[in-house]
């Protein structure tokens, strides 16, 4: 492809508690951003604590967090979303492919043109590999234009992950199962415990 690509970071959220390994994640988000030419940053994540952390939603806490950071976005000339809606890793993709599409189109990068980078907790990488191939699939030329990034933290029995990711692939391969939207009800439900 002639034309240069545009390279988008995606950031999955992964809670709202700065002072746990989060900061560690975006951390990582920030050094990445200090040695890659990225046109812009997507932070993902919906108020999935509302109990512990009141009126913060992940992707705010994340972005927050960068910009009080010495170097932290300022100056590096890329477009920042705050996407607040997501409450899971299918919402975190399929909004985040949404916006690309949307401000692509406004910058008039032709599909196919970008180049994407999506970072997530370890444990969620096969997950967001499904999701991006599905959502995202259209934005890149092929999948080698999709990267994803992890950083592994979660302490949790790793089976737990594979069976959501195999609801995933469920909810990708016959939506009117509505599973997603099931998953997303449940999360926010359980926003309200947690």
């Amino acid at each position: 492809m002639s034309e240069k690509k545009q390279h988008v970071v995606v950031v999955c959220g992964y809670g709202c508690n700065i002072d746990s390994p989060l900061a560690v994640y975006v951390d990582r988000v920030r050094n990445f951003l200090r040695v890659n030419r990225v046109g812009q940053v997507i932070f993902c994540g919906g108020e999935t604590q509302k109990k512990s952390f009141p009126g913060k939603s992940e992707a705010q806490v994340m972005y927050n967090y960068l910009m009080v950071q010495p170097e932290g976005l300022q100056g590096w000339h890329q477009s920042h979303w705050i996407q607040i809606d997501s409450y899971t890793t299918y919402d975190n993709i399929r909004l985040a492919a949404e916006k690309i599409r949307t401000v692509g189109f406004f910058h008039n990068v032709p599909g196919g043109n970008f180049k994407i980078t999506i970072f997530c907790e370890a444990q969620r990488a096969l997950k967001v590999i499904l999701l991006s191939r599905h959502f995202m699939r259209d934005l890149v030329e092929n999948v080698d234009s999709i990267t994803i990034e992890t950083v592994s933290w979660e302490r949790a029995d790793p089976v737990r992950e594979l069976k959501t990711t195999i609801m995933t692939w469920l909810a990708i391969k016959y939506p009117w199962l509505g599973l997603a939207e099931r998953e997303r009800r449940r999360r926010i439900r359980r926003s309200y415990e947690i």
